[in-house]
């Protein structure tokens, strides 16, 4: 975890660097992670984010997911306040083990949510955990629960149950929620005087009115916070409600939360055919801007031109003739950053593909070796031979260093230095994928080459047809 400058336990104790595993007692058993999480949808809103994660969640025991949401005082970009305050007592139950979950905090910038990145976000996480989809939660407080309305409103299928606590109305909300049936247990305090109870009272009542039978907590002598005695289940501020759907008995706070499960959740659809032999695909990265569909030979593209974080980058990608396959292409490690600064010609690809990368490295060049991106392609036949063809182009050799970048797939790899190139790439043949129909790929500097950043400009690949498999040739085919 030195990669991402944790180098200390909470005693501030130095942690070992080798190869071993330095497990102390103060290092927590319920893990937590952060990276940063971008919406394509909203432009360039980003939210950091904490996830604790149990150890004991597997693919055989998925756990359920608490998603908390903060308020204004813990808006920024330290990603850190908004686990620090409040909800000490939630983190405590989540991690067990009673109630054993993981729980998501996302932080914004201004300390307002957008529900369309806040969905973006939950469902990068749960392509990646063992997440019981059916028991996904979420609390918020004052503006985050606001953001609570908003969600439960925005993605009615993905969630369980909602907890808004102290929480500022949204009237468009109302009949959406109702209409989906979720389950609402709101608090607020009777002496709030930053967000009047008035708030949560309007949303129960709409609620109500469009045939929702929510709980409703509001608790004597409560200002704006005191949120920690919900979480802590308090009986002067959960031991009582009024409404709720009278068959539903369970009075404590988390065991009502934890029994809630999602009827609503949609089933996965059944699986696509996978990608069909002698297939092109044509992937550029960069940050300038897409590469045109079809581009002057006539070869369609699948461009991302923003810095994607660990999740999915695209289920469905788009082959060299236009058509959609099911090649799905994931991020298991993240690039570092992006550049502008590639030659721009049309020598090997088009300009708009040459110009800008993705790049994975560190300006310190004894930290630069650690640092690794790395991508996970899916939906390919099995065991099925694929050809690898890698360009990236950066001016200048960074001070005599150069940029050597290497790209690894098993213990396979092709190197390619980036220093002003034109025309260079760099090929992998025949790499098979597994018996799931998939390949991972790693970008990272060749080892003891000096060079500080590894690129990636264009990502060329072709899925050919096993040996013995028939080619068919519009009426008739050819071994």
């Amino acid at each position: 975890i030195q990669r991402y400058g944790v180098f200390e336990d909470v005693n501030g104790d130095g942690r070992c660097a080798g190869p071993t595993p330095d497990v102390g007692a103060y290092e927590f058993p319920q893990s937590y992670t952060s990276d940063p999480i971008a919406d394509s949808s909203t432009g360039n809103l980003i939210y950091n984010y904490r996830l604790f994660s149990p150890d004991s969640a597997e693919a055989t025991n998925p756990l359920p997911l608490v998603i908390y949401l903060h308020g204004l005082g813990e808006g920024g970009t330290d990603n850190q306040i908004q686990v620090q305050r409040h909800i000490g007592p939630l983190i405590d139950t989540v991690r067990g083990p009673q109630y054993c979950a993981y729980l998501l905090a996302p932080q914004s910038p201004s300390g307002w949510f957008n529900s369309g990145s806040l969905t973006t976000l939950i469902q990068n996480i749960i392509s990646f955990h063992h997440i019981d989809e059916t028991r996904i939660y979420v609390t918020g407080i004052s503006a985050g629960g606001q953001g609570t309305w908003q969600l439960l409103a925005a993605s009615p299928a993905m969630l369980a149950a909602g907890v808004p606590l102290s929480a500022v109305e949204s009237n468009p909300s109302a009949p959406l929620i109702a209409e989906n049936g979720i389950p609402i247990w709101a608090f607020h305090g009777n002496n709030d005087s930053a967000v009047g109870a008035g708030h949560t009272r309007n949303m129960i009542s709409r609620l109500q009115t469009d045939g929702l039978q929510p709980r409703y907590t509001e608790v004597p002598g409560m200002e704006h916070s005191s949120w920690s005695n919900i979480y802590n289940e308090n009986p002067t501020h959960t031991g009582f409600y009024t409404g709720g759907d009278p068959s539903e008995t369970v009075d404590i706070f988390y065991a009502w939360l934890f029994r809630q499960q999602n009827t609503r959740r949609q089933q996965p659809p059944p699986p696509v055919e996978s990608v069909r032999y002698n297939s092109r695909f044509l992937f550029d990265f960069g940050t300038s801007g897409p590469t045109g569909s079809p581009d002057v030979n006539g070869n369609h593209w699948n461009s991302h031109t923003n810095l994607a974080p660990v999740g999915v980058l695209s289920t469905q990608a788009t082959d060299s003739t236009g058509d959609q396959q099911a090649l799905r292409i994931s991020v298991l490690d993240s690039f570092n950053g992006v550049q502008t600064g590639g030659v721009y010609n049309n020598s090997v690809y088009p300009g708009t593909a040459q110009q800008d990368t993705w790049w994975s490295g560190n300006n310190d060049i004894n930290l630069a070796e650690n640092e690794q991106a790395m991508f996970l392609i899916e939906g390919l036949p099995p065991n099925t031979p694929c050809d690898f063809t890698f360009f990236a182009s950066r001016t200048g050799n960074d001070s005599g260093r150069g940029r050597h970048s290497r790209y690894t797939i098993g213990s396979r790899y092709v190197e390619l230095d980036a220093s002003d190139n034109t025309a260079q790439t760099a090929t992998l043949s025949d790499v098979f994928s597994t018996n799931d129909g998939s390949i991972q790929l790693k970008v990272h500097i060749s080892p003891g080459s000096g060079s500080r950043y590894a690129y990636l400009g264009v990502l060329d690949l072709t899925v050919k047809a096993p040996a013995g498999v028939p080619i068919v040739l519009d009426a008739f085919s050819v071994e």
